[in-house]
């Protein structure tokens, strides 16, 4: 199981998405969240595998 954990820049989370199998791309819609960066940890078995920021613009 792989989840992935939307976080604010002030270390809130957002949003959460829960995985199941191998899937290559993910498309995750920010619509209606204010622009800014954010961060993004994903999750395997439990584990933080990788952390990274998006920027939202408009």
């Amino acid at each position: 199981m792989v989840k992935i954990v939307l976080y604010n820049v002030i270390g809130e989370q957002v949003k959460a998405i829960e995985l199941g199998g191998n899937q290559g791309t993910i498309e995750m819609n920010l619509e209606g969240m204010p622009s800014g960066i954010y961060f993004y940890n994903t999750f395997k078995e439990g584990l933080v595998y990788e952390t990274r920021k998006i920027v939202k613009a408009k």
